[in-house]
């Protein structure tokens, strides 16, 4: 018998809340719920799990930790989930997690997709295991129509910041642009977005970067491309000129000396 077929503990998800949320979501969701009816920890009439993102790295050695807090940003932005610290040691600053189980079971109503998509506040009020176990208590004008989507106001707001920076302005967005914002909107926060195309402005326009080429938005927003530009890729540093790098990172180390 094949090695990689099951011989462990499997993951369970169901295809219709991976459908709803997305595969990602739907695995640490279901993982979450999994320690909540084992081992958790009543707080404030919930009952909570903690975890640190290393920690939450071993049950998922699949995911790197990007996309584990990326996941978790996701799930926190649907509502789906709330954080919040309670622990003793003030500098702890390790997540402690529970379900919103009133917003999961509305997923069922025919409204339930649309539910998710307002509404979307982070809940914050944070699962210390490994492997399950540890558990321890110590721009342009554009015509758009009228909308009180937030998702559609984020979309929005990323096109009009894109045509600010002056990269490649357009002139209308057209419906690919802005299925490739709301894709890269359930990846990352919508802050993160607009920092990333900050990113990529600065690299543009100083001469001390190699990088030139210009991307549209739409193919700026292609999931590789957003990933280099993110504050966790360090393009600032990344994308230096070598001749100019060594300087700079001598600068950076004699600051923080």
């Amino acid at each position: 018998m094949s090695k990689l077929l099951i011989n462990e503990q499997p993951l369970v998800v169901l295809p219709s809340l991976a459908e709803k949320i997305g595969l990602n979501e739907a695995i640490m969701l279901q993982q979450i719920h999994f320690w909540l009816t084992r081992k958790p920890h009543e707080k404030d009439g919930r009952q909570w799990i903690y975890n640190t993102y290393a920690e939450w790295a071993t049950q998922f050695p699949f995911w790197s930790e990007s996309t584990i807090k990326r996941t978790i940003r996701s799930l926190e932005k649907k509502g789906l989930i709330i954080t919040g610290n309670f622990n003793k040691v003030k500098i702890d600053k390790t997540k402690w997690y529970t379900i919103d189980y009133e917003k999961l079971e509305r997923l069922t109503s025919p409204s339930g997709q649309n539910d998710l998509s307002s509404g979307q506040n982070d809940q914050s009020i944070g699962s210390k295991w490994s492997h399950g176990t540890g558990q321890n208590d110590p721009t342009n004008t554009i015509d758009y129509p009228e909308t009180n989507n937030k998702e559609d106001i984020y979309i929005r707001e990323i096109y009009d910041h894109w045509n600010s920076k002056g990269i490649i302005k357009h002139r209308k967005m057209n419906a690919q642009m802005k299925s490739h914002i709301n894709a890269r909107l359930k990846e990352y926060s919508f802050e993160e977005l607009k920092k990333a195309i900050d990113n990529y402005a600065t690299v543009l326009s100083d001469d001390k970067y190699y990088w030139t080429h210009k991307w549209t938005l739409n193919d700026f927003m292609k999931p590789g491309n957003v990933a280099r530009f993110v504050d966790e890729a360090d393009p600032l540093i990344n994308f230096l000129d070598k001749s100019k790098r060594n300087s700079t990172s001598r600068f950076i180390e004699e600051v923080n000396f």
